[in-house]
């Protein structure tokens, strides 16, 4: 009888220390949130920069790509920018 007394307080007692636990981790996630929602709510609101378009992507790779390759870098590498191919008008 004495065994079986203390085996159901020791799993009582283990049964309130995680529920003591898991109440903690609640509570402070709980917190953590309220103190989240009030510094978004107090932090003045700062405007999402502008999404570019596709075209706009391109556009500056085209001009970086240009840029970084222009007719000096060609004479420095001893190729010309002519076409490689003339076409029969062309000639």
């Amino acid at each position: 009888m004495d065994e079986q007394i203390k085996k159901l307080r020791d799993r009582l007692l283990n049964n309130l220390d995680n529920w003591k636990s898991s109440r903690r981790k609640r509570v402070e996630h709980i917190i953590e949130r309220c103190v989240e929602v009030r510094r978004m709510e107090h932090e003045p609101s700062q405007p999402r920069a502008k999404s570019k378009t596709f075209n706009e992507m391109l556009e500056e790779r085209s001009v970086l790509i240009y840029n970084s390759f222009d007719n000096s870098s060609l004479s420095n590498l001893k190729i010309d920018s002519k076409p490689l191919y003339q076409s029969s008008k062309q000639r």
